[in-house]
């Protein structure tokens, strides 16, 4: 137990440690919220309420990102008589970016360490929230059944 005149945890830890976190971010996303015509979220048991691609909302996020793969392989699952298979991601960017609603959706932009995921739409599922924060943890599932038309260069 701590002196009563003393703390455990040194008030300045996240800002000390943020610019640690920040550094591992190596990709670059773009971070969009839902628009109201698409409003809806996620069903646990059908997937997605909205399109993969429902048209441009506001953008939330624009910058830095780390992804990791929270399970080896798919979920494959019926959605409305469509087989989906969705895979949960933990995103991570940076702890001062702003608010991301549940439902937003991200696109992968740059990921010089693993190519094949740009252009990849995630659909965010829940945010994170803590009182020592090194970065800001997005929980994503990556539906591959139904990502948007890629532009050919």
């Amino acid at each position: 137990m701590p002196f009563p005149s003393t703390r455990v945890i040194h008030p300045d830890w996240s800002a000390h440690h943020q610019p640690v976190a920040t550094g591992t971010l190596t990709g670059r996303c773009t971070i969009t919220a839902p628009t109201a015509a698409a409003a809806g979220g996620w069903d646990p048991q059908t997937g997605p309420t909205t399109p993969a691609d429902p048209g441009p909302g506001a953008q939330v996020h624009v910058g830095a990102f780390r992804a990791q793969a929270l399970t080896t392989r798919e979920q494959s699952r019926d959605a409305a008589g469509q087989d989906v298979s969705p895979r949960a991601y933990l995103f991570a960017v940076a702890a001062d970016a702003a608010e991301t609603p549940v439902g937003a959706r991200v696109r992968v932009d740059e990921c010089p360490d693993d190519p094949q995921l740009v252009g990849k739409v995630l659909t965010v599922t829940g945010v994170t929230h803590a009182s020592h924060r090194f970065e800001r943890d997005l929980y994503c599932d990556l539906d591959l059944t139904n990502q948007p038309a890629q532009e050919e260069p």
